[in-house]
């Protein structure tokens, strides 16, 4: 009989290892690095895979990223939670006179408008994270300057069920012109309750206003208050949109407590550029 030259050279491989002793037979495997497995199944652009965590990268990393990259990368968890951005590895192209205008990494916040970071240079970022449950990167490059690029975890991070909201400084005097905006995100089907329990500000001027998740301003504060003595009824100032809510009896009182109607409420303080004040303190948590 005979045989092809590829069945004789099997036979003849065969033989040859049937011929090795039992002990030199085991062949060592040795696994790819836990780097490689993460790079493997790492998110290069798009709408990111998962609802917990998951790694990104540029293009090509730990290689040299392309010229004219302009690559978008979406996050998004469950309702309630924020995302926590750590990054593993960064290099890109030097800034130009302090400022990221060649190569650079853009982080967006949940709204997808607020900007939370530019990011470009050799220099490991620090860590960012969302106010809500959405994250947007936007990697973009020109045609000079090739570097490796980024590497980057992330990771969802369940919201606290409660917790307070102060005046910058209370309770010392808040600095002027402040203008700062506290989002509160509960799960769906649940609620958000807030409590002032101290309440100072320059009357009318400067002002807390609280905003449901459609964009309904249902609150406002300013004046003084605290939960014992209500308001002056000659320096106060508040409102409420009576179509969401049945706060209280006496419209000349400021309710103690106030509940959402649906699972966020954004909270929004402003001063002018004249009296301060000591502010404001209030609590919140998630109710069913």
């Amino acid at each position: 009989m005979w045989l092809s030259a590829s069945a004789t050279f099997l036979l003849f491989t065969l033989r040859s290892v049937l011929a090795i002793p039992d002990a030199a037979r085991f062949l060592t495997y040795v696994p790819p690095s836990p780097n490689l497995w993460t790079l493997i199944g790492a998110c290069t652009g798009g709408r990111c895979p998962g609802t917990e965590s998951g790694t990104l990268k540029s293009d090509n990393y730990p290689g040299n990223y392309p010229d004219k990259a302009d690559t978008k990368y979406i996050l998004e968890t469950e309702q309630g939670s924020t995302i926590l951005l750590t990054f593993q590895a960064f290099s890109l192209e030097a800034p130009l006179d302090d400022r990221c205008l060649r190569d650079y990494v853009k982080v967006i916040d949940s709204d997808d408008n607020t900007e939370l970071a530019i990011l470009c240079g050799d220099e490991k970022p620090a860590p960012l994270k969302s106010t809500r449950n959405k994250m947007t990167l936007i990697f973009y490059s020109d045609e000079s300057v090739n570097k490796e690029g980024f590497q980057a975890n992330w990771k969802s991070v369940q919201n606290p069920k409660s917790g307070e909201f102060k005046s910058p400084n209370y309770p010392e005097l808040y600095e002027r012109n402040t203008d700062i905006t506290e989002i509160l995100e509960a799960p769906k089907g649940s609620r958000i309750e807030i409590t002032i329990k101290d309440f100072r500000t320059e009357f009318y001027y400067d002002y807390l206003t609280v905003t449901d998740g459609d964009g309904n301003e249902i609150a406002g504060y300013s004046g003084k208050y605290d939960q014992y003595n209500q308001y002056d009824q000659d320096d106060r100032d508040h409102y409420y949109n009576y179509d969401y809510y049945e706060y209280c009896q006496d419209p000349d009182q400021i309710p103690e407590t106030l509940r959402s109607p649906k699972n966020k409420l954004i909270l929004r303080f402003y001063s002018d550029g004249s009296v301060q004040s000591r502010g404001f303190r209030l609590t919140w948590k998630h109710i069913d």
